[in-house]
This record gives C-alpha cells, structure tokens and sequence, in this order.
C-alpha cells in the first residue's frame, strides 16, 4: 500500500481513526465538500486520488447526501453510509489472484471509476 504523505500538502493526521474513521483530506480551498468520499485499508489511495476520504457516521454531514464509497472487498453494509442517493465502487465477488494494480485495473476498480462516481453525483448535494 502507498504511504500517505502528512506534509502540509499531504493528509490530516488520523486522529479519531480508533473511533471508525476520519477525515484525512477535506474540501480544497475550505469549499464546502459536494460529494464525499469513503474508504477503508488498501482502497483509501483510490479514494484519496479522487479527492476527500471519511468513514463513520459522525464524519458524514447529514445535508451531504451525494457520496462515494470505495471498496475493493464486498459492499455489503456501505449502502447504509453512502445512503440511498449514494454511489459505490467496489467488487462483489473473489476468486481473482494477481498483483493489486492488475486486478483493479481488470476488474474497474481504479481512481477514474471512483471519479466517474463522484462526478455523477457532482452538484446534487
């Protein structure tokens, strides 16, 4: 897995991680955040890539509906954190065995696919 950068232009600290989650990268500018995006173990640099990273309910703005969960194992139980309007990009079936960048390229689990989730979601709150 990646290391993520704690520089000044990297990610938060992790503070409150032993409560379920937090932010590690917000809205740039202090804009107020459109989509959020959410993501645990080796899928957060996906996640990162397209932006802003949260996983727990007292990190997800109820007003902020429009969300992106990433997930390269089962995606059962992000429905309940991406909520209806929600979008999640993950895998739903095992069985696949190679080196991590060739089975989420393969398999759509990549920065663009997240992207793409995000940009759908884009403007609707």
């Amino acid at each position: 897995m990646p290391v993520l950068d704690r520089g000044p232009d990297g990610c938060a600290r992790a503070e409150g991680a032993a409560l379920g989650g937090c932010v590690l990268r917000d809205a740039a500018d202090g804009e107020q955040p459109q989509v959020l995006l959410m993501a645990t173990g080796s899928e957060v640099h996906l996640a990162l890539a397209a932006q802003v990273l949260a996983d727990r309910e007292e990190f997800l703005p109820p007003a902020l509906t429009a969300r992106v969960s990433v997930e390269a194992g089962v995606a059962l139980g992000r429905r309940q954190g991406v909520g209806p309007r929600g979008r999640i990009v993950s895998l739903d079936h095992f069985g696949a065995s190679a080196d991590h960048q060739r089975l989420y390229a393969e398999l759509g689990l990549t920065a663009e696919a997240v992207a793409a989730a995000r940009e759908s979601l884009a403007g609707t709150g």
